[in-house]
């Protein structure tokens, strides 16, 4: 499937993502805090194992990917049919899209210390809720209901980490379904106004001189 992508969307999304995470990075607080909550659920979790199995871990996930891996490409796919509910709409189911892939090409994006925390968040993410359900199952394997139930939970945690990874997940996924050209007719978009009435993109012209 093609994907044109919307380089001020993206830019934007990417922007946003290093502004909240570079500094935690840097200063080394987002890995001191993932790694207190990692051991938290290591505690917590007794007799269950820091990453459950799951039968999702056992579907196939593309060969190609350069940034994330087969558990966080399934943690895309997941999310993004949290995210993007479209049952009843006009939207595309995002199974129709391929959210993931998107996300792994805007990846590149992301400096890669930023990335290296931001992939280590999203890990933890998928995991903690071994601890916030009964059922003990990843996010992943959560209903639909305690899946979004949980998301939120991230999205407002007191925790600043928490909420960075939980908004820059968000983001990515939004942005790689909302990139793919299919999606656009569902809310009366046709594309770029330089495509759509045949106009020639010059590029980035320099200003005119008085």
């Amino acid at each position: 499937m093609t994907i044109t992508p919307s380089p001020s969307a993206e830019k934007a999304t990417l922007q946003h993502i290093q502004n909240n995470l570079k500094p935690l990075a840097r200063r080394r607080f987002l890995k001191w805090t993932l790694g207190i909550s990692a051991s938290l659920v290591a505690v917590c979790a007794g007799l269950f194992s820091w990453r459950r199995l799951s039968p999702v871990d056992r579907l196939p996930a593309p060969d190609d990917l350069l940034h994330i891996s087969t558990a966080h490409y399934h943690l895309f796919n997941r999310l993004a049919e949290i995210l993007l509910p479209t049952e009843g709409s006009d939207m595309l189911p995002a199974q129709q899209i391929p959210v993931a892939v998107r996300v792994d090409q805007l990846m590149l994006g992301i400096e890669p210390s930023v990335r290296k925390q931001l992939l280590t968040g999203l890990s933890l993410f998928d995991n903690m809720s071994v601890i916030r359900f009964s059922n003990a199952s990843r996010f992943v394997d959560l209903s639909t209901e305690d899946a979004t139930r949980y998301m939120d939970d991230w999205v407002n945690s007191p925790i600043f980490a928490l909420r960075a990874v939980a908004s820059a997940a968000g983001r990515l996924v939004k942005t790689a379904y909302w990139s793919a050209p299919e999606t656009w007719p569902a809310i009366g978009y046709s594309g770029p106004v330089t495509s759509v009435r045949g106009i020639t993109s010059l590029g980035n012209s320099p200003l005119p001189e008085a």
